[in-house]
């Protein structure tokens, strides 16, 4: 990537992010923070994977990271100057219409926000995990607020005031000075990605462009069918242990190797909630509509997730470690299946069910990665080895009741009286609890241990 490069997106996206933002409550200085913050690191892995980052993607996960990086603002104690901010005195000066959703609670006013960025139903329902009528019912309401009365009208009108706020920031924001403190903190950052030792494990990270899923919350009713023993457990045990222990257990805990497992989670879930909610958009007179527009958009904002992931998936299964058809061609091909079949149909199920079992495959292969690259004095007898070994007998144990599953539908189709049913959600509570574990108990215990080295 040249230096005109991140100068053209510097200038081209920095207003529309902080107008995101602030689409959704933020203060304009705490927007403008946020938005130079990620506008430097997505110039920092721009230069690293230059052409293999697509600018799609690229714009997706910045917006991912910005919405983080709000979430998780706080006011440092020695606030550091933003030189992307001009005119402190216009601050707090006012866009047309934005004060009309001020009616809107955090999680409506982000569904704006990202409908505002010109996303889909289906593609926000995606990003904040929201089913897809919870996603129109909010644009509805945001409709009456803005004196819009059909889908179209809402969307227009949303697009209005999208220029209007970036108008309304003109005059506020210094790009020529924002984007020289974001290319020296691009310069100043690892510019060379980490080889994957064919044999050895990630390296220190992942080889791959910036990728990621949605985060779904830590629900009470997912760690309930946690069974004992898992990753949340190990990591809150981890967190009451003191700085030596924590430090000793960072020197072998295999942090990328991990990473890779809590990413194929975040993608078993997002694929067995599309297929949760494709199921009951099935049902008669479901309030779980699902329309097909939607299920399209949102399978195709996960496959375009997988596909960034990509080397990673590659990267397992030359290690010997993973096997038969990837995840990236699966995801592809629900989304093209669902151009000319419904979202509940039977061929779109045995597709889901399919990319469900090739997420578990690359959790299998890298869950054994994770366990090859600890010490021979940890791989037997501790606590993380343990888990670890849970965890893949849980893995096994997923596969074994989706290729059941595919079994019974397809005996179903073949062999049994019409409108026979087959519950095709029937596990997903349990395989719902099992990812939560992943996810968050990884996330928890890297968390722990990432002062530690």
């Amino acid at each position: 990537m040249t230096d005109t490069d991140f100068e053209g997106s510097y200038r081209a996206q920095t207003a529309p992010l902080v107008a995101f933002l602030w689409m959704q409550g933020a203060e304009l200085p705490v927007a403008a923070r946020v938005a130079q913050d990620t506008m430097a690191v997505a110039g920092s892995w721009r230069a690293r994977f230059g052409e293999g980052v697509r600018v799609p993607d690229l714009r997706t996960w910045t917006y991912r990271i910005a919405v983080g990086g709000l979430v998780r603002w706080a006011e440092p104690e020695d606030p550091i100057p933003n030189p992307l901010l001009a005119d402190e005195s216009a601050r707090y000066q006012p866009a047309v219409g934005l004060d009309r959703l001020a009616e809107l609670n955090a999680r409506q006013r982000r569904v704006v926000a990202l409908a505002t960025a010109s996303c889909s139903a289906g593609e926000i329902g995606y990003e904040l995990v929201l089913p897809a009528y919870k996603v129109h019912r909010t644009l509805r309401c945001a409709g009456k607020l803005l004196g819009a009365a059909t889908h179209d009208a809402v969307e227009d009108r949303l697009r209005d005031l999208q220029a209007e706020l970036v108008a309304a920031l003109d005059p506020v924001l210094d790009l020529d000075a924002g984007l020289t403190e974001a290319s020296g903190a691009a310069a100043a950052r690892d510019g060379g990605a980490r080889v994957l030792a064919r044999t050895g494990g990630f390296g220190s990270r992942p080889p791959v462009p910036p990728c990621g899923a949605p985060v779904p919350a830590a629900a009470p009713d997912a760690a309930d069918a946690l069974a004992p023993g898992g990753l949340r457990e190990y990591a809150a045990a981890l967190a009451a242990r003191d700085d030596s222990y924590r430090r000793t257990e960072r020197t072998h805990f295999p942090m990328a190797e991990l990473a890779a497992v809590r990413l194929g989670a975040l993608f078993s879930f997002h694929a067995d909630r599309f297929r949760r909610d494709a199921e009951r958009s099935g049902y008669r007179n479901s309030r779980f509509d699902f329309p097909a527009a939607d299920a399209r958009a949102y399978v195709g904002a996960l496959a375009r997730d997988i596909a960034c992931a990509a080397p990673m998936f590659d990267a397992v299964r030359s290690s010997g470690s993973g096997s038969g058809i990837g995840p990236v061609r699966l995801a592809y091909h629900l989304e093209s299946s669902l151009e000319h079949d419904d979202p509940h149909t039977n061929e779109v199920s045995y597709d889901g069910i399919d990319l469900a079992l090739a997420l578990a495959d690359f959790r299998r292969g890298a869950l054994d990665l994770a366990l090859r690259a600890l010490p021979p004095q940890h791989g037997q007898t501790s606590d993380l080895a343990e888990t670890l070994r849970r965890s893949a007998f849980d893995t096994a144990r997923v596969t074994e009741q989706l290729r059941s599953l595919s079994s019974d539908l397809s005996q179903a189709e073949s062999t049994l009286p019409d409108g026979v049913y087959v519950d095709m959600t029937r596990d997903f509570a349990a395989h719902e609890g099992y990812n939560a574990d992943l996810i968050h108990g990884i996330g928890a215990a890297q968390d722990t241990l990432s002062p530690f080295g």
